[in-house]
């Protein structure tokens, strides 16, 4: 199953969605929210049917690589930001999202995606499923809370703001050179070979093309005058973490009853296990804080921002830089 209707037609209107939520943003009309909210809807909605058409090419849920963890997650976001939009009516996040969403799926593209057979870990696991969705639920939820934290910070006139402009300019550097590496290295265009030299060069590659991303960013947001209010960001950070946080904790708990189904043991310090704990951890501080009322307003930002790195290390790091029972992911 190399190729899908539904997985392209899914892609195009993330694609239209991206630019059709930049134009509300500039231009907002009732017409053009309808039209946003339509396109993400069939997206999500095409979406889902590749989701069920591959669940039933391969008689098992399509979660078990890193293909199909791709795909679910960036439809589990689409769903949690149009709840979240349907709900309180909050837009300006739609051009991030749906951006953030065609960008997994292209992403996604350069990872195996034939059906194949599962090794005897995965196979019919009750709990394997359950854990899966859990903790996706969760990722969601905390790129949504990354997201407004990110809207929070570029509107402070401080350093504050262009800090958090690069972190961005960063991370969409190094997806799309991470994603260009794959691509030559599968194609047979490049051999790659990860030592030291090329690892250098590689990040000086990025911090000099996010630089360039930078510059054009700064010089307009630094411009702009922002009519979302610091009170709704805040809310929605918060909203978006305390909606996460249990997701997160119930996905790290039936992982542990998988892994003593499948290896004999609760907990072995897997790195994706101990990356997992720290994740949970970030976030139970980031809650504790917030309800004994200590850090507020920036601070609190930065800390859900620092949460989202951890989940993307816990996720992408742990699988290509740390070895463990979670390398078939």
């Amino acid at each position: 199953m190399e190729k899908s209707i539904f997985f392209d037609l899914s892609f195009y209107s993330y694609f239209l969605a991206v630019f059709a939520y930049a134009a509300w943003f500039f231009k907002k009309n009732k017409a053009l929210e309808y039209f946003c909210t339509a396109l993400l809807v069939v997206g999500a909605s095409l979406h889902l049917g590749f989701i069920i058409q591959r669940w039933i090419i391969a008689q098992y849920p399509p979660f078990s690589n890193t293909f199909e963890t791709l795909v679910f997650f960036s439809w589990v976001l689409v769903v949690q930001y149009l709840i979240m939009e349907l709900v309180f009516h909050y837009r300006f996040l739609g051009a991030g999202v749906s951006f953030i969403a065609l960008l997994i799926l292209a992403y996604s593209t350069f990872f195996p995606s034939a059906v194949r057979p599962l090794m005897p870990a995965l196979r019919n696991n009750f709990w394997l499923t359950v854990h899966v969705i859990l903790c996706f639920i969760s990722y969601a939820a905390f790129t949504l809370s990354f997201l407004a934290a990110i809207f929070h910070l570029i509107q402070k006139r401080s350093w504050h703001q262009w800090i958090a402009l690069f972190l961005v300019c960063l991370l969409l550097s190094g997806l799309i050179a991470g994603a260009g590496a794959v691509y030559l290295h599968k194609a047979g265009k490049v051999n790659i070979e990860w030592n030291l030299p090329v690892v250098v060069q590689f990040i000086f590659g990025i911090l000099v093309f996010s630089s360039l991303l930078w510059f054009p960013s700064f010089l307009y947001v630094s411009q702009k005058e922002w009519k979302t209010t610091e009170d709704t960001l805040k809310k929605l950070i918060h909203g978006s973490i305390t909606f996460g946080f249990p997701f997160l904790t119930m996905g790290i708990l039936s992982g542990a009853v998988w892994a003593n189904e499948a290896w004999g043991n609760y907990w072995s310090w897997d790195p994706k296990e101990t990356w997992s704990l720290i994740t949970w951890l970030i976030y139970a501080i980031y809650l504790h804080i917030r309800y004994k009322g200590g850090w507020q307003g920036t601070q609190m930002s930065w800390l859900s921002v620092i949460g989202f790195l951890s989940v993307l290390f816990t996720y992408f790091g742990v699988n290509y830089l740390l070895s463990g029972l979670h390398s078939y992911a």
